[in-house]
């Protein structure tokens, strides 16, 4: 596997200066989309953990940036990656070391030292990049990442590190990765005092209905998950009653909406004993109306808790759905 790393590195090396010049002439042109909203885009560790060691992170050799290549097998590419970047209309959540849960305290309390240090790195290159005359993107946002693991005072001092740099937002990563939801939950609450008021709270890779549901209670603001597209190309949906797996029998002449709450594409035209008959003849159009409801129905999810919020009524709310977002129907 090392000899393969090896030589995937050389080769991303020796493209890597045309790809930039390439994908900052597409950027700038708009060739691929026209979307001028921020994109997230994060750059952690656990993005190549499955092929590199522990023992082989190196901090001089920087992590730029990850890049899959095949079957998701990735590896460390050269200096010029914050440029490439920088083109980008990315909202960048710098470099961190995703912790496993549980770590022993001391490596945990090497790594967020390691990551803190990326953090300044991060914050430097973006500086002067933004410095340079020709750079496309000058409005790119910069996001710290708190970790810590479930160590109570490494997480509470690597939050107020971190604070110090008055960044654009804040993220709270390594959670939801095997520790129980409970837990997620207490560590959100010990650190949300220490995050700045003022700016974006971020919860990585985060998650179920309820889940967003109680991380909002806490004071979270933001999220990004696969949960949507992955669970739907499985056959589960989310609905306002509850979880649904498709391939479930009792759906087999069921004639109704997957959600009769819904009115997403799906809902509208399709039935439960349709879409389970296209997850049983394995037909991707079964993936992509499963995947078009739950998107549907995570996006008036956060319609329905911003309008909540703004009522004033979110504790009615997350009282009726938090524990019934959650059960299996």
């Amino acid at each position: 596997m090392k000899n393969v790393i090896t030589q995937l590195k050389e080769e991303i090396k020796k493209c890597s200066i045309d790809t930039i010049k390439l994908l900052e002439n597409i950027i700038s042109k708009k060739i691929y989309t026209y979307c001028t909203d921020d994109i997230f885009y994060s750059l952690p560790i656990e993005n190549i953990c499955s092929i590199i060691e522990k023992s082989e992170i190196n901090e001089e050799n920087d992590i730029n940036t990850t890049i899959t290549i095949i079957n998701k097998m990735s590896e460390y590419i050269p200096k010029e990656t914050p440029l490439l970047l920088n083109s980008f209309n990315f909202t960048d959540i710098t470099f961190d070391e995703c912790i496993e849960n549980p770590s022993p305290y001391k490596y945990v309390a090497a790594s967020i030292e390691r990551t803190t240090r990326w953090l300044y790195r991060c914050k430097e290159e973006m500086e002067r990049l933004n410095s340079l005359p020709d750079t496309i993107n000058k409005n790119q946002l910069l996001f710290g990442i708190n970790q810590g693991s479930t160590f109570d005072d490494l997480r509470i001092k690597h939050m107020e590190d971190i604070a110090k740099l008055d960044l654009d937002g804040y993220a709270i990563g390594g959670l939801a990765v095997g520790e129980e939801t409970e837990e997620m939950y207490r560590i959100i609450d010990v650190v949300e005092p220490y995050m700045p008021e003022n700016k974006p709270r971020y919860l990585m890779g985060v998650g179920t209905p309820s889940n967003i549901i109680e991380a909002v209670a806490r004071g979270v603001d933001m999220f990004d998950c696969v949960m949507p597209s992955r669970n739907a190309r499985h056959g589960t949906v989310f609905t306002w009653s509850g979880i649904m797996h498709l391939g479930n029998k009792c759906y087999e002449l069921d004639p109704r909406p997957l959600d009769e709450q819904c009115d997403c594409p799906t809902c509208k035209n399709f039935s439960r004993a349709y879409l389970r008959h296209l997850f049983k003849a394995n037909e991707q159009l079964a993936g992509r109306l499963a995947v078009q409801h739950n998107l549907y129905f995570y996006n008036t999810l956060a319609e329905k808790i911003r309008q909540a919020i703004d009522n004033d009524s979110f504790g009615d709310f997350r009282a009726k759905y938090s524990g019934l977002l959650a059960e299996r129907i």
